[in-house]
C-alpha cells in the first residue's frame, strides 16, 4: 500500500499547477511563453526549461507517465540526484507566474482601469495637462456606455475621488462638487450592491437549508422608500421589486412590478447580470404555475421570448437544458404542440454536445405524451441516459401517468411504490421538489383506489395541496 501511494504522489496531474495549466487555451499558452521568457517578468532559466517542458506535454493532454516527477526532473537536470524540494519550489514558483500572466490578462481587457491608473500616476507626478486630457477621455468614454449598474457607479465614484484630490493639489479658493458627487454615485453603488446580494440569499435559501444574516435589511428598504432619487434609478428600482417579491412571493403585483421594470431597463445591465434577473422572474412563473397559479403561464412566456431573442437566456451562444426543458413544458401546457415540435427541432443545437441527446430524446418524450402517443413517448424515454437527476424525476413521473392512462396498473403501483423510496433517499434533491412528486405519487395513488367513490374530496385536495407536480393532469383524472 505504501508503494501505491507514493506512485500516486509522484504523478504531477492533480498539482495545483497541471490543474490551473489544463485550462489555458491555445493563444493564452503562446502569450504565456512570451510572458515568461520576459526578463522583466522572470530571470530564471529553469522556470523557463520547466514551462517549455510542460507545454509539450499540454499538446498531449499531459500523458501521466510524461509527468511523473523523477521524469520531469530528469528533463530538467539530467543525470542529478532527484531533489523534490527543488523541483516542487520550481513548480510553486512556476504557479505563481501563471496566475500573475493570467490576472494581467484579465486586467488588460478592462480599458476603465488602465485608463483610471493611468490618470492616476499622471496626477500624482504633477502632470497637469496630461492628466487633464487622460480624465476627460475617462469621463466621456464612461458616460458612453449604456450600462447604469454597480459596476458603472463605483467607477464614477472611483473617478470623482481622483477628481477631489486634483482639486486639492491645486490649491486653489473656489467651489467644487467632486466629493458631493463621490458621494452620490457611492450611495447607488452600495444600494445596488447591497440589494442584490440581499436578493440572491433570499433566492438561494429556497433551495438550501442555511439562512443567512441578510444585515441591515429594514434600515436598507426604509432609505430606498424614503429617498425618491434611488427608487428612479432603474437598477435599484428593479432590485427592490425583486425583493419585495421574495419576501411575499404570493402577492402578484410584486412580480408584475418586477417584471414591467425588468423589460422596460433590461439594457442598463451587463450580460451575466441581466440574464440572472431573467432567470429569477422565469423561475419565480414556474414555481407559482407548479402550485397551480395557471395565469402566470403568458408572462412566464414573454420573458422566454424576450430572453431568447434578445439572447439573454444564451451562455456562450448555448441555451442550458433547464431554459430548454421549460419552455418546452410551457408550450406543452399550452397546448401548442407543433411549435413545441419545431422549438425543439430547431434549437437543438445550441445545448451543450454533453447535454443534446437527453434532452433532445426527454422533451419530445414529453411532447408525444401530451399528445397521446405513448408508443413514441416510451421510445425516446428509452433513449434517455438521466444524466442529471431532475430527467429522472421527470422521466418516472411520465411513466406513471403512461402506465395509469394504459391501464398498467401493477407496473404503476409497482414503480409508485420505487419511486417514494428514491425520493426519500436521494439527498440532492431540494426540499420543495422532493415534496412536489412524493405529493403526485401519493396522490395518483388515491386516484387509482378512490377515484369512483370519492371524487369531490380528491379533488379538493388536488386543488389544495400547495406544492404538487402534474396538478392539471390529475385533476383531468378525475374529471
Amino acid at each position: 500500500m505504501p508503494y501505491i501511494c507514493k506512485l500516486k504522489d509522484q504523478n504531477m496531474g492533480s498539482s495545483k499547477l497541471i490543474l490551473l495549466l489544463k485550462t489555458l487555451n491555445r493563444k493564452e499558452w503562446k502569450a504565456f511563453s512570451e510572458f515568461i521568457q520576459s526578463p522583466y517578468f522572470n530571470k530564471n532559466i529553469e522556470l523557463i526549461h520547466l514551462f517549455e517542458y510542460l507545454r509539450k506535454q499540454s499538446e498531449k493532454d499531459f500523458p501521466s507517465e510524461e509527468i511523473q516527477r523523477t521524469v520531469v526532473f530528469k528533463q530538467l537536470f539530467g543525470s542529478e540526484s532527484y531533489d523534490e524540494k527543488r523541483l516542487n519550489h520550481l513548480m510553486s514558483q512556476l504557479f505563481l507566474l501563471a496566475q500573475q500572466f493570467l490576472a494581467l490578462q484579465h486586467y488588460e481587457t478592462s480599458d476603465f482601469y488602465q485608463e483610471y491608473f493611468g490618470a492616476k500616476v499622471l496626477l500624482d507626478r504633477e502632470q497637469e495637462k496630461a492628466y487633464n486630457y487622460q480624465f476627460r477621455k475617462l469621463s466621456e468614454s464612461l458616460e458612453q456606455l449604456p450600462y447604469r449598474d454597480a459596476q458603472h457607479f463605483h467607477q464614477q465614484t472611483m473617478l470623482y475621488e481622483l477628481s477631489n484630490r486634483h482639486f486639492y493639489s491645486q490649491k486653489v479658493h473656489r467651489q467644487d462638487n467632486s466629493l458631493q458627487q463621490a458621494s452620490i454615485h457611492f450611495d447607488l453603488f452600495y444600494l445596488q450592491k447591497k440589494l442584490r446580494l440581499v436578493c440572491m440569499m433570499l433566492d438561494r435559501q429556497k433551495f438550501l437549508p442555511e439562512q443567512n444574516d441578510v444585515g441591515v435589511l429594514e434600515a436598507i428598504m426604509l432609505m430606498v422608500e424614503k429617498e425618491e432619487r434611488f427608487l428612479n434609478d432603474p437598477v435599484i428600482d428593479i432590485y427592490y421589486c425583486l425583493l419585495k417579491m421574495l419576501l411575499d412571493p404570493e402577492r402578484k403585483g410584486n412580480f408584475e412590478r418586477f417584471q414591467a421594470a425588468l423589460l422596460r431597463h433590461k439594457n442598463v445591465f451587463r450580460e451575466e447580470e441581466v440574464r440572472q434577473l431573467f432567470l429569477l422572474g422565469i423561475n419565480y412563473c414556474v414555481d407559482q404555475i407548479r402550485n397551480g397559479k395557471k395565469d402566470f403561464a403568458q408572462p412566464l412566456l414573454q420573458l422566454y421570448t424576450e430572453g431568447i431573442e434578445d439572447e439573454i437566456l444564451l451562455e456562450n451562444g448555448r441555451i442550458s437544458p433547464w431554459t430548454y426543458k421549460n419552455i418546452v413544458k410551457l408550450g406543452l401546457g399550452l397546448q401548442q404542440y407543433d411549435w413545441v415540435e419545431s422549438f425543439v427541432k430547431s434549437y437543438t443545437h445550441m445545448l451543450n454536445p454533453r447535454e443534446r441527446e437527453d434532452a433532445y430524446h426527454f422533451n419530445l418524450a414529453d411532447l408525444y405524451f401530451h399528445k397521446k402517443d405513448f408508443k413514441k413517448a416510451l421510445e425516446h424515454l428509452n433513449l434517455v441516459e438521466f444524466s442529471d437527476v431532475h430527467y429522472s424525476l421527470d422521466a418516472k413521473a411520465t411513466l406513471l401517468k403512461i402506465f395509469y392512462e394504459t391501464d398498467e396498473i401493477d407496473a404503476m403501483l409497482s414503480l409508485i411504490s420505487s419511486f417514494k423510496i428514491f425520493l426519500k433517499r436521494n439527498k440532492h434533491i431540494a426540499k420543495n421538489i422532493r415534496e412536489s412528486y412524493m405529493n403526485f405519487a401519493s396522490l395518483l395513488y388515491q386516484i387509482h383506489r378512490k377515484g369512483k367513490s370519492q371524487k369531490t374530496d380528491l379533488i379538493k385536495s388536488i386543488q389544495m395541496t400547495k406544492v404538487l407536480n402534474a396538478r392539471s393532469w390529475l385533476l383531468k383524472q378525475l374529471e
